[in-house]
């Protein structure tokens, strides 16, 4: 209908031609499929980060709760007085999403197969949480009964659970990556003393 409505010499829309008109189309779906692309890849890159970034990260925080919920059995039902189990148990859940995506997307198991990867995630996660409660529910035991000194050993001790893991972490990451497994803040380890 638009080439018999047409009337000048050369159309923008299709230059009177079946190759014009094909262009036309082309280039008008190469713009959208490019812009669809564009689209995708902003929507992979924030499930990314999403996924490796924000989980772990609300996954050490839930950890240090939880710590603080195991030194301190009163502080659940005081803030959640119906829920206090299902919310501390949200944490350890937490945790465990967190742990386990941050060992998913670790380089040392990058080349891993998939159910590796999976299994080896699953099982340090649950290897690093597990391992906390037992720390945590031994250090209440052997400390005396304040909620201060229970509420900073619990912090304490799960900052230096998440951070001694990153720690070792990034080393073997280091020695996949192809070098000496030195770690970057010059510890322990590093060669130099």
């Amino acid at each position: 209908m638009h080439i018999a409505l047409c009337t000048s010499g050369v159309c923008e829309v299709c230059c009177h031609t079946p190759s014009g008109l094909f262009m036309y189309v082309m280039s008008n779906l190469v713009a959208k499929s490019q812009t669809e692309a564009d689209e995708e890849k902003k929507i992979g890159k924030f499930i990314e980060d999403v996924c490796f970034t924000y989980i772990p990260g609300i996954g050490a925080i839930s950890h240090t709760i939880f710590a603080v919920h195991i030194l301190d059995k009163s502080l659940m039902p005081r803030i959640f007085p119906t829920w206090h189990y299902g919310v501390a148990n949200s944490f350890l859940f937490n945790s465990h999403l967190g742990v386990g995506l941050y060992l998913y997307n670790r380089r040392s198991l990058a080349r891993a197969p998939l159910p590796q990867r999976i299994l080896w995630s699953v099982y340090g996660s649950a290897m690093f949480n597990f391992g906390s409660v037992l720390l945590f529910s031994t250090g209440k035991l052997l400390l005396v009964n304040d909620r201060l000194i229970g509420t900073l050993y619990a912090v304490a001790s799960s900052l230096a659970f998440l951070v001694v893991g990153k720690q070792y972490l990034q080393f073997v990451d280091g020695l996949v990556d192809g070098g000496d497994g030195v770690l970057p803040s010059g510890g322990p380890g590093d060669g130099q003393g």
